[in-house]
């Protein structure tokens, strides 16, 4: 299992960094790392704008559990 934890600098929110930040991510891992099928994110249920960064960077509701909400690519 690999945990990251990641923020954008309130100074750069707004440019979709956290998107790229996903994506570049993810890209990286699954070309890299050949045990890496999926990529989970666990987001509080209401941290609206880490679910909208989530959903731009191709990521899908997967499931809920208490006030956690994961979504999958």
């Amino acid at each position: 299992m690999l945990s990251l934890d990641y923020a954008v600098h309130e100074d750069y929110r707004g440019n979709k960094l956290g998107i790229r930040i996903l994506k570049e991510t993810r890209e990286f891992l699954i070309k890299n790392m050949e045990n890496v099928k999926a990529i989970d994110l666990a987001i509080q249920k209401n941290n609206i704008w880490s679910i909208h960064t989530a959903l731009g960077a191709g990521f899908e509701f997967h499931r809920q559990m208490d006030d956690i909400k994961h979504y999958r690519h």
